[in-house]
């Protein structure tokens, strides 16, 4: 991994680790729903014109008039198309989820002061000169334990990675 991949990881950890579980369970609903519209719509235009009885209408339509399968096969192309692109949006929140927790049980194991300045920038999103205040270091100081913790971060990563 390299430092501006980890630089994304980090600027997003808090978010990716917390992943409003409203979100995903309102995606997860999303895609259910959709999945029972599609089904819905589907069973419309198959019985709109080949229901054995029409009521509303007393007009004969002929075979070839009434034929929706093109229609049936369109519309369910055009969902399932639809469906997969939710389900990969669902895939991508759960893949970054995982690679935050990952990212920040590495941050968790790190030597001090480095967890800690990882973990105050990072996580709780605090500025230098809130971390600088809250672990009694110089802002020159925050930058350069800033710097090395995360060269220290990609290294257990690429090691993990390596294993």
């Amino acid at each position: 991994m390299d430092k501006k991949t980890l630089k994304t990881i980090l600027d997003n950890l808090y978010d990716d680790m917390i992943i409003s579980d409203k979100e995903a369970v309102k995606l997860a609903s999303f895609i259910s729903s959709s999945r029972k519209d599609k089904n819905n719509i589907l069973k419309e235009l198959y019985y709109s014109d080949n229901a054995p009885v029409k009521v509303l209408s007393t007009e004969f339509k002929g075979k070839g008039e009434s034929d929706v399968t093109g229609e049936m096969i369109d519309v369910s192309i055009k969902y399932d198309e639809f469906i997969e692109r939710m389900e990969n949006r669902m895939n991508e929140l759960i893949s970054r989820h995982n690679k935050a927790m990952n990212v920040f049980f590495l941050i968790m194991s790190l030597p001090e002061p480095f967890c800690r300045v990882l973990y105050l920038k990072y996580f709780k999103r605090m500025t230098c000169d809130e971390v600088s205040v809250e672990l009694y270091i110089s802002p020159s100081t925050f930058y350069r334990k800033l710097r090395d913790g995360e060269e220290l971060l990609i290294k257990n990563i690429n090691e993990k990675e390596s294993l």
